[in-house]
């Protein structure tokens, strides 16, 4: 696996542009590193799946190769698309492979999608897909609300956030619920591989692709993808919000691996959320006096969501098999 700058780049020459996207979506970058991930498998085909801000159609042919589909580049300010003049689905990818004479039976599958396909409108297929223990790759690229439709709240937007549908006013302060846990929710279907990420942790990021191409059954990757339109950031904010949310223990970084849950990156000393929610206009009521009492049930919740992922972490720790060459331990920042 690349390890460097340098090398991911030259992973990404095969890509090329696509539709507009918007200034400083965190989106784009998923699916490049995600295809610079390494070859440990290199996926044969890959479908699409996606809204209209986060539609990433890929196919990628690499060994075997479907030439009249490539994977198209996601490089701010575009959008990726495919070249072909259909969507990529796994019957097209495998009907492709054997007209040429080229199919092995292996077809590496991978959709994309944002939080509102994934938590709301496309869980009951999704789960279904789990559990019926198909060998695919399902990347949830989180943006946190329905950002393509005017930015409607979805079952993953964080509680008190502001969204056209959960509004800041005498009577509301933005989102009343907690969050849905799609990592849990994954989780407890059994599959082999499930793990959460950040494109502001590239590294990590390709690590865990790796793992869920290499894992055998489904496999699940959720990835905050911030959206300064909808988050009511600056459009060069994306990767600093990314780094915030893992600091302030917001969006911690970890893997469930056949069962076993762990840390991927530890912060020794996590910054206030605070410094997380003035960066961005759909929390900064939060932080006036009237908000007072939603920011301290959100710091309750986000504590207390944290320590149970320390617990599933220390109680599954006796499962886990050492890794070769490796203690297996998380990264540690301040």
């Amino acid at each position: 696996m690349p390890t460097q700058p340098a090398e991911v780049s030259l992973r990404l020459r095969d890509l090329t542009g696509g539709a507009r996207a918007p200034f400083g979506q965190g989106s784009p970058h998923v699916p490049r590193l995600h295809a610079a991930h390494g070859r440990a498998p290199d996926p044969d085909g890959l479908a699409r799946s996606g809204g209209r801000c986060q539609r990433h159609r890929l196919s990628r042919g690499v060994e075997h190769g479907v030439s009249a589909h490539r994977l198209e580049r996601a490089v701010n300010p575009y959008r990726v698309r495919l070249r072909g003049g259909h969507r990529l689905r796994r019957g097209g990818a495998v009907t492709a492979l054997r007209r040429r004479g080229r199919f092995d039976g292996k077809v590496n599958i991978v959709a994309f999608a944002g939080d509102g396909g994934t938590a709301d409108i496309g869980l009951q297929s999704l789960s279904g897909a789990m559990e019926l223990y198909h060998d695919f790759v399902y990347v949830c690229l989180d943006n946190e609300a329905y950002m393509n439709t005017g930015y409607q709240r979805s079952s993953a937007t964080p509680m008190g956030a502001w969204t056209s549908t959960s509004p800041v006013g005498s009577e509301r302060h933005g989102k009343r619920h907690r969050r849905k846990d799609l990592m849990e929710i994954a989780a407890a279907h059994g599959i082999p591989y499930a793990a959460q990420a950040s494109p502001s942790h590239w590294k990590d990021l390709m690590t865990k692709a790796r793992k869920a191409y290499a894992a055998t059954g489904p496999a699940f990757l959720n990835v905050l993808v911030p959206c300064v339109t909808g988050w009511k950031a600056e459009s060069q904010e994306a990767v600093d919000l990314g780094n915030l949310a893992l600091e302030t223990n917001f969006w911690p970084l970890y893997e469930i691996d056949d069962g076993v849950c762990r840390l991927t990156r530890r912060i020794r000393e996590p910054k206030p959320i605070e410094d997380y929610f003035k960066r961005q206009g759909r929390f900064r009521h939060l932080l006036r006096p009237e908000g007072a009492a939603m920011l301290a049930a959100f710091k309750a919740s986000l504590q207390q969501r944290y320590e149970r992922l320390l617990m599933l972490e220390q109680a599954t720790a006796a499962l886990a098999v050492p890794a070769a060459g490796g203690n297996g331990t998380a990264e540690t920042a301040g």
